[in-house]
């Protein structure tokens, strides 16, 4: 434990990392709630933290395309900045079990604020944060097409894809489909051609699949200003929120987040099998959010509880939290 935990408690300067569990379903008992808390609290330590998927919409009628909403896939885990006085009080929202980490060490493990963006209003010009929402969707939409091209066009690796030798001459057969799966145009090109397009597009420039892990964190990193769920102006902005995300980047060769096994599955299903079997459209696929879900390991050895700062727990929850986490507990008073 750090220094500014001093006689069993966190001196009242201190500000952490915050991620508080975990609200009540509606009519939910107190017994049934207290046992869902013990099992979150359990999964955290024999699993570690779940990033859940959550689908992120933005109007974009008011810039100019038509009635549509983008939803964008995010995975990640929230954290709030805040002092334990504030704790009594946001708990009252998100629930009265909290693990805190300071902020240097959460950090480290790389959590960023969140960045706050705008939908539009009654203006064009106001809906510019969302234009830029947009535009990098479909940014990361050509990096994954030059991508894919640059794969296609190599030979070893079209080998390799079509588990079959390949022509060192042949040439790429290329399709536009349209929503409806109608092919729009077709284009045939000698895979040296594209091959040496590639080079000169990447030429002194990052690879393309790290520009598509770059905005693969950028995407997961948009919140929106308000809570319109609550018709609340600047609702979410005024969270102060950090999060904990998924992203197609590797550090050192390590990927920051790992699948779920079978039974780690199981397990997080038991916590609330209504949100987690909750199915979500994804790329006109609908897939469970458990099997969307994944576990943050950032890398080799980071584990979620050791690196906590400590669990904050009202006294009625005290024996059973420090059977579970032991001296990590601290009491607050709720």
């Amino acid at each position: 434990m750090t220094n500014s935990i001093q006689n069993g408690s966190i001196l009242s300067n201190q500000r952490n990392l915050i991620h508080s569990f975990s609200r009540p379903k509606p009519n939910e008992a107190k017994d049934a709630l207290a046992e869902r808390l013990f099992e979150i609290l359990g999964l955290i330590r024999e699993v570690g933290l779940i990033l859940a998927p959550e689908l992120i919409e933005w109007d974009l009628s008011k810039i100019g395309l038509g009635n549509g909403v983008l939803a964008i896939l995010q995975q990640r885990i929230c954290f709030t900045d805040l002092a334990p006085a504030d704790l009594p009080s946001h708990a009252e929202t998100f629930g009265p079990l909290a693990i805190a980490y300071e902020i240097e060490e959460l950090r480290n493990a790389g959590a960023m604020p969140v960045m706050y963006v705008p939908q539009a209003l009654d203006s064009s010009v106001s809906g510019l944060a969302s234009f830029c929402v947009n535009g990098a969707l479909h940014t990361k939409k050509v990096l994954e097409q030059l991508q894919n091209l640059q794969e296609l066009s190599d030979p070893e690796i079209a080998a390799l894809r079509l588990n079959a030798p390949v022509d060192p001459n042949y040439t790429l057969n290329l399709q536009n489909v349209n929503p409806q799966g109608q092919v729009v145009a077709s284009y045939s090109i000698p895979a040296e051609h594209a091959q040496q397009v590639l080079r000169f597009i990447g030429f002194n420039n990052i690879p393309f699949r790290h520009s598509i892990g770059i905005l693969d964190v950028l995407l997961n990193l948009f919140c929106p200003t308000d809570n319109l769920h609550c018709n609340e102006l600047l609702g979410y902005y005024q969270q102060r929120e950090w999060r904990l995300i998924s992203g197609n980047v590797h550090f050192e060769g390590h990927p920051m987040v790992r699948d779920l096994s079978a039974s780690e599955k199981e397990m997080v299903l038991r916590t609330n099998a209504k949100f987690w079997s909750h199915a979500l459209t994804v790329e006109k696929r609908e897939l469970r959010r458990i099997d969307l879900a994944v576990v943050y390991e950032p890398f080799q050895g980071w584990n979620a509880l050791s690196n906590a700062q400590c669990i904050y727990t009202p006294k009625a929850y005290e024996d059973k939290v420090r059977d579970i986490v032991e001296d990590r507990c601290l009491v607050i008073d709720y």
